[in-house]
């Protein structure tokens, strides 16, 4: 029983570093030709807009595609963020809660021990999908405006709470969930 369990844990962790490979290429491919031809496109359409005749089309051209520009980065971010990678789980939730705040509405705090250390990058990505996965799930369903996010570690565990003031579960749902 504990050999199918562990056989299953690792063919899961396969699974999410299969994914998360994926996604980074995806994610740099969207953000090195697909942004790249965006940029030089606004950069032509900002110089067609000196002339008196296109300039007005040309400026609201451009301004769509600088939010297109804006859109693909902040695409190919969350696909794969770097920030993950590179500076770990403390400083990528931040980056990453401020994004969602600002696509959302949705208010949100982080809390975190000055001295919390970086995990494994499988338990920091792990993480993170989770955190993505409840915030997706509270800006679809809990109808909260606020959001609590709290990460610590203790000697042999990793927590991260999250907490909205959404409208919940409905009881039939709660007490259905304690009958089994």
């Amino acid at each position: 029983m504990q050999e199918s369990e562990k056989s299953l844990r690792d063919l899961s962790l396969h699974l999410l570093r299969t994914q998360d490979e994926e996604r980074r290429q995806i994610g740099r491919e969207i953000h090195d030709s697909l942004g790249q031809y965006l940029a030089v496109l606004k950069m032509k359409l900002d110089s067609m807009s000196s002339s008196q005749a296109f300039a007005e089309e040309t400026k609201q051209c451009a301004s769509i595609v600088e939010k297109c520009v804006k859109e693909v980065r902040t695409i190919s971010y969350l696909l794969y963020p770097p920030m993950l990678e590179e500076m770990g789980l403390k400083c990528a939730i931040p980056w990453y809660l401020e994004g969602f705040s600002t696509r959302s509405g949705i208010a949100t705090t982080f809390q975190v021990p000055e001295d919390f250390e970086r995990l494994s990058r499988d338990a920091e990505l792990v993480f993170f999908r989770v955190l993505q996965e409840c915030l997706t799930n509270v800006q679809r369903h809990s109808g909260s405006k606020t959001e609590k996010i709290q990460i610590s570690r203790s000697d042999d565990a990793v927590t991260l709470l999250v907490t909205d003031r959404g409208k919940g579960l409905p009881t039939a749902v709660l007490e259905q969930g304690t009958q089994d």
